[in-house]
């Protein structure tokens, strides 16, 4: 009976115990509630960020977070104070910690230290919890500085033209052999998609979801160095231990996450400069995109933060490491090279023994690395190859002379140092003898004749390229094209890499489809393939057949295509202007049964990054009734 009493008072003590506590746990919540309020804190910007809270169109904001369980609260994707009153109630759970669940301190751990640095928790009254999972990511990563990683976009890959960025997270006393272990920080998106083109209106349209990702550096830099062959540009950048830390934090927030993705504004560099600026609250760099975002223009705003910039850092891919050193050769040990790499010459071959042995060891090394391009790339033949390589490897390890290899010189300009994405032109045109006023607008984002600094050589996309005329003599304003895509992909063949040079365009423009030229707005198609050659580093020609399709209800079942050639060059007489000559023949068969054809001679010159001016000749027409212009134009370019 004795023990049955004691027992008895010991679960009254506990019960009295523990709704003691839900009371001063209530108080002391209802308390951090009201001095939140006071502060205003449900609205404060930084609350925002963490939030991803955007305005709407029609008033309010809404989190750009797809997943319910971002939130504490059920109204939290677009109610700041409820999450914040569900977010301060969740602090006080008593959940532990296994491999399946966090307690809510760890799982939203960039809000509590924020909401901690604005309210003071008393540790006695809200008890801080051992966040062991993060604790063991975060030695795991073991930040010491943070390098922004920019790796340009490849031609021949409209999903990549852009290019893209990333963050790595460097440990302390980094070594350039140590670099690839590191982390990264990636936001990208959520597919399997290889088609090119799919990927890119999907992405536009916001097909696809995207999430951030933290891996090994190395896995990236086989994908973006090697594999894809783009050049990469790293800016490390001057962050204190505890804007770091932040960063983290909130990466280790979001980590499970998924956003909308849309290849024009809530791509990779969006996200990333969000992922910035909560790392240092100073910072809006984000919110100076409405409407795109592109990498260039992300990274080039980014370093516009005074001191942020500590170093930048070229790393060639493999192929421009090749193309560099091929350059350098003679036309006779290019074909050694060549031919060893085919199997077709052995390594011990008369013409390779009589050669210097630093030249031999030159040509053995290019060879290998030809071949591991070659594999890198995806060529069946791995066989061959590694049966091949083994023998370039082994006669290069008999020569003793150091290769004479240089380094590949270092861009004199910077990937975010090219012009602007966005270009806005103003020309005056004169069409058979009308004098026309033309506005171009352009938000993105590189054509062949715009300024080449900072942009692959001979690639060309452009989204929602508007053009307005407006005709004095008959004082009437109208479109004159709507270029909805427009992507062109010319890179020189060479004895050693062989690209296929392409183009995509479709959107609205004028075509004779009656008796008057330009007379109507038809919806157009147009695709093509071909070869460009490289005759000189300032001159190519390239040659495509083009097919078109032309859709307007006043065409036999509202649809015509046409086929024909496309031929024309490039030049470069010096740095600062550009010559571009064209001529496109598309024969109709059908409702329309006529030859359209097209002749252009263009010109820009360009003195600065945000400006440059266009001289334009071109005919066009069907070729029984075919038109004249001669245009100046006035090019601005933004950021």
């Amino acid at each position: 009976m004795h023990g049955l009493n004691r027992l008895f008072s010991l679960l009254i003590t506990v019960s009295l115990f523990l709704v003691s506590s839900v009371a001063v746990s209530e108080d002391y919540l209802q308390e951090l509630v009201d001095r939140a309020d006071k502060l205003n804190l449900h609205e404060h910007p930084y609350w925002f960020k963490l939030l991803h809270y955007k305005p709407r169109t029609f008033g309010g904001y809404r989190s750009e977070v797809l997943n319910r369980n971002f939130f504490n609260s059920e109204q939290g994707h677009y109610n700041s104070r409820a999450e914040l009153v569900a977010t301060l109630e969740a602090f006080f759970s008593g959940l532990q910690e296994t491999d399946d669940q966090q307690n809510p301190q760890c799982r939203f751990i960039a809000r509590y230290h924020w909401l901690d640095s604005q309210l003071n928790f008393d540790p006695n009254r809200l008890e801080p919890r051992t966040c062991q999972r993060f604790t063991d990511w975060y030695e795991t990563i073991d930040p010491h500085q943070l390098t922004l990683i920019f790796p340009a976009g490849t031609d021949n890959s409209p999903s990549s033209m852009f290019g893209h960025t990333l963050i790595r997270i460097d440990r302390k006393d980094q070594s350039e052999q140590t670099r690839l272990s590191s982390y990264s920080i990636n936001f990208a998106a959520e597919t399997d998609e290889t088609n090119g083109i799919a990927f890119a209106y999907k992405g536009i349209m916001g097909g696809y979801p995207g999430r951030f990702s933290i891996m090994p550096y190395y896995e990236k830099v086989n994908q973006y160095n090697q594999m894809e062959n783009r050049d990469i540009w790293e800016y490390q950048l001057n962050f204190t231990p505890e804007e770091i830390d932040r960063l983290l934090r909130h990466a280790w927030e979001v980590g499970q996450s998924d956003f909308a993705y849309y290849f024009f504004l809530q791509n990779c560099s969006y996200r990333l400069l969000e992922l910035l600026d909560i790392a240092r609250p100073g910072m809006n760099t984000a919110d100076e995109f409405d409407w795109f975002a592109i990498p260039g223009d992300t990274v080039y705003v980014a370093l516009q933060q005074e001191g942020i910039l500590k170093q930048a850092l070229y790393r060639p891919s493999h192929r421009t490491r090749l193309n560099h050193i091929l350059d350098n050769m003679s036309a006779h040990e290019q074909l050694l090279v060549q031919e060893l790499a085919e199997g077709s010459r052995t390594v011990d071959d008369t013409a390779l023994l009589q050669l210097p042995a630093s030249r031999r060891a030159l040509i053995y090394e290019t060879a290998y690395d030809f071949l591991q391009y070659q594999l890198n790339s995806g060529d069946d033949n791995r066989d061959a190859i590694a049966s091949t390589s083994y023998k370039l490897l082994l006669a290069r390890s008999k020569q003793d002379q150091a290769s004479p290899a240089s380094p590949v010189p270092v861009p004199e300009v910077r990937l975010d140092q090219g012009h602007g994405s966005s270009r806005v032109a103003a020309a005056y045109v004169n069409v058979d003898h009308h004098d026309v006023l033309e506005l171009k607008i352009r938000p993105a984002y590189h054509d062949l004749l715009d300024p080449r600094p900072g942009y692959t050589e001979g690639a060309q996309i452009n989204f929602f390229d508007l053009t307005l005329r407006h005709d004095f003599d008959q004082d009437k304003t109208r479109l004159h094209a709507l270029r909805l895509v427009d992507i062109t992909s010319l890179v020189g063949r060479t004895d050693f890499f062989k690209p296929v040079s392409w183009k995509f365009n479709m959107g609205f423009e004028r075509w004779p489809i009656d008796t008057h030229p330009d007379e109507r707005l038809v919806f157009s198609l147009n695709a093509g393939g071909g070869m460009t050659f490289s005759l000189a580093d300032s001159f190519k020609l390239f040659g495509m057949m083009d097919a078109t399709a032309l859709g307007h209800d006043e065409l036999d079942n509202s649809v015509e295509a046409g086929l024909g050639p496309n031929l024309g060059m490039i030049w470069d007489p010096v740095d600062n202007w550009r010559i571009l000559a064209q001529s496109r023949v598309q024969r109709f068969a059908g409702d329309l049964d006529l030859t359209y054809i097209e002749h252009t001679l263009a010109q820009s010159f360009h003195w600065n990054r945000d400006s440059a001016i266009r001289l334009e000749w071109q005919r066009r027409g069907p070729e029984h009734n075919t038109e004249d212009s001669l245009s100046i134009s006035w090019h601005w370019y933004l950021k």
